[in-house]
């Protein structure tokens, strides 16, 4: 293709050619997350009333650009909302950890700076029916 004909292109396809690298652009853009997140798995656990057995769950998180360096994992009781968080642990600004067969629906964990006074994110453990 000579140069006058790659011209000739552009001019004739050149809106319908800047959607599609636009559109490509923001498809690869939307993996990156600048905001602080995490995710819990499984995301829901069995509610069976007093016979709800506490079970292990998956943590991943990433606070790369909300800290430099430490975040606290606070938990807070599931019967009561008002609670103090209890601190869990702290680990890096991005990973991924087991808990121990302690975790129950409505389970709160909130993950914050190292100070522990900005809260950057919070899950909530759902809660999924009894399979009794």
């Amino acid at each position: 293709m000579n140069k006058q004909n790659a011209l000739a292109t552009v001019r004739k396809h050149g809106p319908r050619l800047l959607a599609v690298i636009v559109s490509i652009a923001v498809v690869a853009l939307s993996g990156c997350h600048k905001s602080p997140h995490m995710s819990i798995s499984p995301s829901a656990v069995p509610n069976c009333g007093a016979h709800t057995q506490p079970v292990s769950i998956t943590l991943q998180w990433d606070a790369t650009y909300a800290t430099d360096g430490r975040v606290r994992f606070w938990i807070r009781d599931r019967r009561a909302d008002t609670s103090t968080p209890e601190l869990w642990t702290e680990q890096g600004w991005k990973g991924t950890m087991q808990s121990g067969p302690w975790m129950l629906p409505g389970t709160i964990i909130s993950m914050t700076d190292a100070s522990g006074e900005k809260t950057l994110a919070k899950v909530r453990i759902g809660s999924a029916p009894c399979k009794q």
